[in-house]
């Protein structure tokens, strides 16, 4: 596939929760976990939580509650034939809340009085706040926010000692679905006065471009490979490769609004900043100088 440009990349980088814009959450939970011994050697692991998060959302005075409730689980299949050998399936889901639309949620219904010029189509038209929104998102992106983030993902690993503890490798398969992660989507769009109490039904003599967030999935998998060893009590080494692809299953290019009224659909394309293949090597050599060194 071919790489695009937008701000949701990949790849290494402190990521937050969406910009609250004086938003409150409040958030309660449970968790609960079983393990069971099939065997001497083989165990099974379910863990599964359970969360209400409760969004306020604040705009131009007006206040849209929003309460995202899930169900997180993981279950791991653990095989240890030996001290130095170790064996596991694992499947999980994580879960993140969407993202707030305060634009979507204090626009108005109401057509304008006068006609104006439409940003996306050029025509004249007396099209409402939320009618300008509505055709230039797709199903039900018109939404007070976006539904929960999820990601589903399933991981096999082999984990190994070797020459009485001073070798070890780990070698990871892993595969992630990515679900509903919200992203900017730029709409254009003439709106009446930003304080309801205001509004006129009289059209701004200019238009407005602000972004609404919107869901988009994506899918990963890789394979990593880490490992150590001690050559001396004093010298030691590590290499680690990963190889990783990507591929988008559902994105709706933010531009495309923009120029011709349109969708595209980036399904199938990369996500930029999400190198395929990844390794570092050290070595670590410790001694004593002399007595106090």
């Amino acid at each position: 596939g071919t790489p695009f440009s937008t701000a949701c990349g990949g790849g290494p980088g402190i990521f937050t929760l969406p910009a609250t814009s004086g938003n409150v959450a409040k958030v309660k939970g449970v968790f609960a976990s079983l393990s069971f011994d099939i065997t001497q050697t083989l165990t099974f692991d379910a863990e599964a939580r359970y969360s209400e998060d409760e969004r306020t959302a604040g705009e131009a005075g007006f206040f849209n509650q929003i309460t995202y409730k899930d169900w997180v689980p993981r279950f791991i299949l653990n095989y240890q034939p030996t001290d130095d050998t170790t064996i596991y399936i694992q499947a999980s889901r994580g879960i993140l809340p969407g993202a707030t639309n305060g634009l979507l949620t204090t626009c108005s219904e109401d057509d304008f009085l006068v006609a104006y010029t439409s940003p996306i189509t050029g025509q004249q038209s007396t099209a409402s706040e939320c009618d300008q929104f509505r055709s230039q998102l797709q199903g039900d992106q018109f939404a007070p926010s976006t539904p929960s983030q999820v990601l589903d993902a399933a991981e096999i690993g082999w984990k190994q000692q070797l020459m009485d503890g001073r070798a070890r490798f780990n070698l990871t398969a892993w595969h992630y679905e990515w679900k509903n992660r919200p992203y900017g989507l730029v709409t254009s769009f003439v709106r009446d006065a930003e304080d309801p109490a205001q509004r006129d039904r009289l059209p701004n003599n200019f238009a407005n471009s602000l972004t609404v967030q919107v869901g988009g999935s994506s899918k990963f998998w890789g394979v990593e490979f880490e490992s150590g060893m001690a050559f001396t009590e004093q010298w030691d080494a590590q290499l680690n490769v990963s190889w990783q692809d990507n591929k988008i299953t559902d994105l709706l290019s933010r531009s495309a609004i923009q120029t011709n009224g349109g969708f595209i659909n980036l399904k199938g394309l990369k996500t930029l900043r999400f190198p395929g293949l990844m390794w570092n090597a050290s070595t670590t050599y410790t001694d004593a100088l002399n007595s106090t060194w």
